[in-house]
C-alpha cells in the first residue's frame, strides 16, 4: 500500500511539474548607446582655453546625427558631449551612414528626406 501511495505521489508531482506555462515575451531591444569622437574645426563655436591656447567642447554641446541607409533617410538622434572629443547617444535603427550637424538645437531636418 505504501508503494502505491508513493508512486501516486511521484506521478502527481511529475504532472504538476509539467504544467504548460506560456513562454515569456522577449524584451524588445532599445537603441544601442553609441559614443563618437568629433574633432573641432577652427570655425566652430567652442570654448577657448587661454591657459593652453586650445579649443574645447563645452557643457551642453550637442550634435544632431542624421542616419541614412544609402540615400534613404532613416531618422536622427541627438548626441550629447560627455567630455574630451566624445559625444554619446543612441543609434538610428537601420542607418549605415550618418551626417553630423552642430549645434543640434539650431538644425531642423526635413522628416522625409533628412535635408536641412
Amino acid at each position: 500500500m505504501k508503494s502505491k501511495l508513493f508512486i501516486i505521489t511521484l506521478l502527481t508531482l511529475l504532472v504538476a511539474g509539467c504544467t504548460r506555462e506560456p513562454l515569456p515575451e522577449p524584451e524588445r531591444e532599445g537603441g544601442k548607446i553609441v559614443t563618437i569622437s568629433a574633432t573641432i574645426p577652427p570655425e566652430t563655436r567652442v570654448l577657448y582655453d587661454d591657459t593652453d591656447l586650445s579649443l574645447t567642447w563645452q557643457t551642453g554641446d550637442t550634435l544632431l546625427l542624421a542616419g541614412y541607409d544609402g540615400t534613404t533617410y532613416k531618422g536622427s538622434e541627438k548626441f550629447h558631449w560627455t567630455g574630451g572629443d566624445s559625444f554619446q547617444g543612441t543609434d538610428v535603427p537601420g542607418a549605415t551612414t550618418y551626417k553630423a550637424y552642430y549645434p543640434a538645437g539650431a538644425i531642423t531636418l526635413n522628416e522625409t528626406t533628412g535635408d536641412v
